[in-house]
């Protein structure tokens, strides 16, 4: 498995930005597929809307923290960094975390393709359900993106 470092990652993610958006949810299913699917052995409570997403998203994890749950939480925007979008019970995703999970999803680029490269948000979004499928949280908060069919959240099984 490579291995990089915090500002590694932080650069790499930060090299995905350039390009236009791609629609559709088959690359993320693809990332998901190759890393085990881990977004199928998550608990979530899925938040879409126009206005409120992120504070209604940390006010749920806030009370089921309170209850004792383990709750993992996506959401944005960044207050101080990119790990504020992932934490767990309250506490951003640790560095070293970050940057091997983004090594891992990173070195699936040969088996995805030039033309299927993940986007920023698409990468962050499979960090954060690796993040939280391997943290063993009882419950996920995770807030959509741009929202919509195609938005990357949107790969979350149905709960029923």
């Amino acid at each position: 498995m490579p291995t990089m470092t915090y500002p590694e990652a932080l650069r790499a993610i930060e090299a995905l930005k350039p390009g236009g958006m791609k629609w559709g949810l088959a690359r993320m299913q693809r990332i998901l597929a190759l890393c085990g699917s881990p977004e199928r052995r998550l608990r979530c409570v899925h938040i879409a809307g126009t206005n409120g997403k992120g504070s209604t998203a940390r006010m749920i994890q806030s009370i089921l923290t309170a209850a004792g749950w383990r709750t993992g939480l996506y959401a944005s925007p960044a207050v101080t960094g990119l790990r504020d979008t992932i934490t767990m019970d309250g506490q951003p995703i640790p560095e070293a975390a970050f940057a091997s999970l983004t090594a891992e999803l990173l070195s699936h680029d040969g088996e995805m393709g030039q033309a299927d490269r993940l986007s920023e948000f698409e990468l962050t979004t499979a960090l954060a359900f690796l993040y939280f499928a391997r943290s063993r949280t009882d419950l996920c908060v995770i807030e959509c993106g741009l929202g919509g069919r195609d938005d990357a959240t949107n790969v979350l099984p149905p709960p029923l």
